[in-house]
């Protein structure tokens, strides 16, 4: 059945008088879904603020752990100072010793063994120190891959509401 000039004159006004009605109702739609969205941005702005000044309460509570730190190896430092004047006053000791006595060699290898575990209480020390250091970095590491985790599931969520909004803005 073929088409008239008339019939398609007349579905041509019908489709006019009624194009706004319908275009009004698909804006409304897309409007509303749009509000939805900007609220779910919204709310999600507001989660990683949250979670970003969580992680800032965090790395200010290690600061102070390592502030804490400078303080016992400051006082560590201190001891070492004294300890080092204690020697200094030992050797003038020795010293005066062996200008009064030649022949006390013993008492001398006595010294040199509190040196020696002077020396170890040291490398003791030392050892115990690059432990902690060890220890530290890998607990910044695995807060590194955490951080890193957590960044990527809000990143792939992120891309998957975006995917579904443009879905659902297209109509599919």
């Amino acid at each position: 059945m073929a088409l008239t000039k008339e019939d398609l004159e007349q579905v041509g006004d019908y489709v006019k008088a009624h194009l706004d009605e319908w275009a009004s109702e698909r804006v409304l739609g897309i409007g509303e879904r749009l509000g939805n969205v900007e609220s779910e941005l919204k709310s999600q702005r507001e989660f990683m603020i949250a979670r970003f000044d969580a992680i800032d309460e965090r790395f200010d509570g290690i600061d102070g752990r390592l502030d804490g730190m400078d303080g016992r190896m400051d006082g560590m430092d201190q001891r070492m100072d004294a300890m080092d004047q204690r020697m200094d006053r030992m050797d003038k000791r020795f010293d005066d010793i062996d200008r009064r006595l030649d022949g006390i060699d013993e008492r001398f290898e006595l010294v040199d063994h509190r040196f020696q575990s002077i020396d170890q209480r040291f490398e003791d020390m030392n050892r115990r120190f690059d432990d902690q250091g060890r220890t530290m970095n890998q607990r910044f590491d695995d807060q590194s891959r955490y951080m890193n985790r957590w960044f990527s599931v809000m990143t792939i969520m992120l891309a998957m509401i975006g995917a579904v909004v443009t879905a659902g803005s297209l109509g599919w």
